[in-house]
């Protein structure tokens, strides 16, 4: 199964900076971070616990450059392990059991792709520029309570 999670990143900083912020965030969650040929980051296993046992894990980031900023891209190619395909033919003769190692693979896919979505925030938040709205020309609105002005 493939999925991909991006978000959009309003800066005038460079691509190198924005890699190494990335960088620096996966390697935080993930087990292996590397830099590859072309300027892209891989990682495997984002988030590891216990419950992820059941799942593996590869995403390729690119860093793509936009109109005002950057484009932070997570390919994921997310796949059941073979510890999943045991446990689920061990849980097969049960009534109900053989949900339990679905039901961890389809929660650890959503713990993977929040996990991006909070590596993309903290790199969001340590460079994006937000442009203020000036506030020359705005007039303060009149509100009027309980009378309806009649003409």
């Amino acid at each position: 199964m493939k999925f991909e999670v991006s978000e959009q990143v309003r800066t005038q900083t460079d691509i190198a900076t924005i890699i190494y912020a990335l960088f620096e965030q996966l390697d935080k969650v993930s087990a292996r971070v590397r830099l590859t040929d072309e300027g892209n980051l891989t990682a495997k296993r984002i988030d590891p616990s216990f419950a992820s046992i059941v799942r593996f894990d590869w995403t390729n980031f690119i860093v793509e450059p936009k109109e005002g900023g950057f484009l932070l891209v997570a390919e994921v190619s997310y796949r059941p392990s073979s510890t999943f395909w045991v446990i689920l033919i061990m849980c097969i003769p049960t009534f109900i059991a053989w949900l339990v190692p679905i039901y961890l693979y389809n929660w650890q896919k959503e713990v993977v792709r929040l996990a991006i979505g909070d590596v993309f925030e903290r790199v969001k938040n340590e460079f994006e520029v937000i442009e203020t709205p000036s506030r020359i020309g705005i007039l303060p609105a009149m509100v009027v309570r309980g009378r309806r002005r009649r003409r």
